[in-house]
């Protein structure tokens, strides 16, 4: 699995981090491990020792997939065998469905790649302007960087305004 690592221009909270191996010579690096959303002080640290923001983007073989969720969390990879056997049945929405009823909730960064880092490459990309966009307050700072703050917000009013409209209770007819 290959993940695009983003170079940071800035220390922000509430980001992902990735710790890059050594270089080997190669476009990518190894992980040296993954650090999900480290405190302010811990950010600041991996800055300055060169880590990457975790953009999540990735491409891997879906035989490495298979491999790393068989690896690290086996019961998973189990129940998704059922649902593999059961693709183009008959039964397959019935099976599908019911195992996820009961499938645990597991965090794919923390709970699968933070434990076999060896199994994944970080593709270093200079800084972009990227931003997670993981709360209101990304948005509107990326939104306010492009000089486009106050349009959205106009728009978000106007758009609130008239779904309010359509949602008042209509007078009966006669």
């Amino acid at each position: 699995m290959t993940l695009l690592g983003v170079t940071p221009d800035r220390v922000l909270e509430g980001y992902g981090w990735i710790e890059p191996a050594k270089a080997d010579g190669r476009l990518t690096c190894g992980v040296r491990r993954f650090w999900e959303k480290p405190s302010l002080p811990q950010a600041h640290t991996l800055w300055q020792q060169g880590a990457l923001w975790n953009t999540f983007v990735s491409v891997c073989n879906a035989g490495t997939l298979w491999r790393i969720v068989r690896d690290v969390v086996p019961d998973i990879y189990e129940e998704f065998l059922w649902i593999r056997g059961a693709i183009g049945t008959s039964y397959a929405d019935k099976v599908t469905s019911q195992i996820y009823k009961r499938l645990r909730a597991v965090n794919f960064s923390a709970g699968v790649c933070q434990p076999r880092p060896e199994y994944i490459r970080v593709l270093p990309v200079p800084h972009i302007g990227w931003s997670d966009w993981g709360s209101a307050q990304c948005i509107l700072t990326t939104c306010e960087q492009l000089g486009k703050k106050g349009e959205i917000l106009a728009r978000l009013r106007h758009m609130t305004a008239a779904t309010a409209f359509n949602d008042m209770p209509r007078p009966a007819q006669y």
